[in-house]
């Protein structure tokens, strides 16, 4: 039976800790005071890089060359919005404004999935898949001229609905996920009749209008021993703000918990 995690995105007081102004005293006084602040971030920085997925995501939304930074979504005490930046500060936003999604959720055991340290110290696990990082454009050349021969090419049998990402006529994407040698991906169209140029993690630069080849690597998180909540590596992917805070949860909860499942069957096409 399909047991569903519960995923959120992270607060102010997980990322950064708040003490109220009656609380400063205490903590001046060496006090033990719980002001939040999860525990791992104490250990890392509250910095997130986005993946190639999460900028492809957005130039829907984007108009012109895109400026995407390494910026995540967290909720504030006033249940109102604001963004981690890369810079490592909370930094304030307009609601039309397109966001990187890090994701946090409560471990489970179901999940056995075993956590372990990596060389810095922290805990880590893996749990699902999605799409990460592009290929070159060479990596990109060396397999196009497979895709229209079924002998050759594989797909496991799973479709993504890319929600949010609409194409020009206003409708849901969808893309298959494919596999040439041992190795799974997707296909992210390219939009006609946008403009814009953007580089991604291949140091390579692309037009709105290009297809994009994306790996589906399984997903990084970082877990919180103290808490037991886990956040994700890297942020995922990214979403418009003006979806408001229970529509983006909506989605968390029942679009992707089930997109990160792994596909277990290979099919020819």
């Amino acid at each position: 039976m399909y047991k569903k995690v519960k995923f959120s995105i992270p607060t102010e007081n997980q990322i950064y800790g708040i003490f109220r102004k009656r609380d400063i005293i205490p903590k001046m006084l060496n006090m033990e005071l719980d002001n939040g602040r999860l525990n791992l971030f104490n250990k890392i920085s509250t910095n997130a890089n986005i993946t190639d997925y999460g900028i492809t995501q957005s130039l829907a939304y984007i108009d012109g060359d895109i400026v995407l930074n390494n910026d995540y979504l967290i909720e504030t005490d006033e249940n109102s919005y604001a963004l981690a930046s890369s810079k490592g500060h909370k930094k304030l936003i307009t609601k039309d404004a397109v966001v990187g999604i890090r994701p946090i959720f409560k471990y489970q055991e179901f999940l056995k999935h075993k956590t372990h340290q990596n060389k810095y110290g922290i805990y880590e696990f893996t749990y699902g898949e999605y799409p990460e990082n592009a290929l070159t454009k060479e990596e990109t050349k060396s397999i196009y001229y497979k895709i229209p021969d079924s002998k050759l090419f594989e797909t496991t049998g799973k479709t993504g609905k890319i929600y949010h990402l609409l194409n020009k006529e206003n409708k849901i994407q969808t893309t298959s996920e494919y596999l040439i040698n041992n190795e799974k991906f997707i296909i992210v169209k390219g939009l006609t009749g946008k403009e814009g140029n953007y580089t991604l993690s291949t140091g390579e630069e692309y037009h709105k209008r290009d297809n994009v080849y994306i790996k589906v690597k399984p997903i990084i998180w970082y877990l919180d021993k103290e808490s037991n909540l886990a956040i994700s590596k890297n942020i995922l992917f990214t979403l418009p703000l003006n979806l408001g805070y229970e529509n983006i949860i909506s989605y968390l909860s029942n679009c992707f918990s089930k997109d990160i499942t792994s596909s277990k069957k290979l099919r020819k096409l």
